[in-house]
This record gives structure tokens, sequence and C-alpha cells, in this order.
């Protein structure tokens, strides 16, 4: 990854279902700001669902942080609990696949998910 970071951008929204439309319009906006092209940004928003989905019900906040570089972003989702516990082992394996097709790199942690998204 570039080490010619620009800006950085968090948000922490109540863990509550109708929170993620405004975390899939805000990562829009700022993958659109950044410039990325229509299709990465429509990229960015499934990302983000897919990323917090599952993290909603079992949290009592999500922290999302993106870090703009010249070309790519890095979007990184802290939780208490990623939701991974009570997920069978195929639809982990799914939500990887999903998550590994739409951005260039993945990192699932115990605390945080962070993806990267190339121009």
């Amino acid at each position: 990854m570039e080490n010619n970071q620009k800006d950085i951008i968090q948000l922490t929204v109540p863990s509550k279902a109708q929170y993620l439309q405004l975390l899939r319009l805000s990562t829009a906006s700022i993958g659109n700001q950044a410039g990325f092209d229509i299709e990465d940004v429509e990229d960015l928003r499934v990302i983000i669902s897919e990323l917090v989905t599952d993290m909603i019900p079992v949290n009592d906040e999500i922290k999302v942080e993106f870090t703009l570089y010249e070309e790519s972003m890095k979007v990184q989702v802290f939780a208490k609990d990623l939701a991974y516990a009570n997920k069978s082992q195929d639809s982990i394996n799914m939500k990887k696949q999903i998550l590994e097709t739409l951005t260039d790199e993945i990192d699932i942690g115990t605390e945080s998910i962070s993806i990267i998204k190339n121009k």
C-alpha cells in the first residue's frame, strides 16, 4: 500500500439497522470525492454493507475509518464483536469471497476488518 496518505475520515454510529443506509451513502460520497469511478463507488457501497450487516445486531456501536490515498482507499470497521462466532464456516467463506472479489486487499482481524480498494 502507498504511504501518500491524504485524509482520514472517521464515523461512529449506533449499531442499528437504520444507520446502514447512512454508512452506505457516506461511503459512496467519500469514494466519489476521492475520485473513484461510478462502478467502484457502487462496489464501495456493497463492501460497507457486507462488512457491517452482521455486526449490527451484536454491537452497541460501529466505527468506520476511511483512509484516503492518492490511488486507493482503506476502509476499516471496528466493533467489539465482528459477529462471526455464530456464523457457519460456509457463511464466513462466502462473505470473504464477496469481499475478495470487490476489493484489492482484505484483512480480517479480531477487533476489525479492513479492506483496500484501488482506483
